[in-house]
């Protein structure tokens, strides 16, 4: 990654992950044009205009089994104490990452078109939203990383 990252921690889905987080928190214009995770990261950033994104949504691979990873997490109900939804995804924003212990924070992402995202293949997004449902991975289990189009979560 050239132009979204000046990271280089000798895991390239940790490079990807910072340069995400990078982006998201910037959002400036860079000259290079890429591919894969760099055009997002660019369609991000806007170019030379403004972008109406504030999110690069990714999906993670297993190492060990090579399909999609699925987290969960649960989330308080407003007007209950002791009430929680469990918030199951395959698509992550990604909050922070530590190049030093090669974890990151992600949240879980919602499917306007689906309840669940279990399965993705040939399936539309109706469109995006934030769940404030949060997981901490090793990023040491995953063996790709696939970068969505950029979105504005809701």
């Amino acid at each position: 990654m050239s132009c979204g990252s000046d990271y280089e921690t000798q895991n390239c889905i940790t490079d990807t992950l910072l340069a995400i987080v990078e982006a998201q928190d910037k959002v400036e214009p860079c000259k290079e044009e890429e591919t894969g995770c760099d055009r997002a990261i660019q369609e991000l950033k806007g170019g030379h205009k403004k972008s109406d994104y504030n999110t690069i949504p990714i999906i993670l691979q297993l190492k060990s089994t090579g399909k999609p990873f699925e987290g969960q997490s649960g989330v308080r109900e407003k007007s209950h104490t002791s009430k929680f939804k469990i918030i199951c995804s395959s698509i992550f924003r990604v909050v922070d990452v530590d190049p030093e212990t090669n974890c990151a924070t992600l949240e879980l992402l919602s499917n306007h078109g689906k309840d669940d995202n279990k399965s993705l293949c040939n399936e539309d997004i109706k469109g995006l939203s934030g769940t404030d449902a949060f997981i901490t991975v090793d990023l040491s289990f995953f063996v790709s990383v696939s970068c969505l189009p950029p979105v504005m979560l809701t």
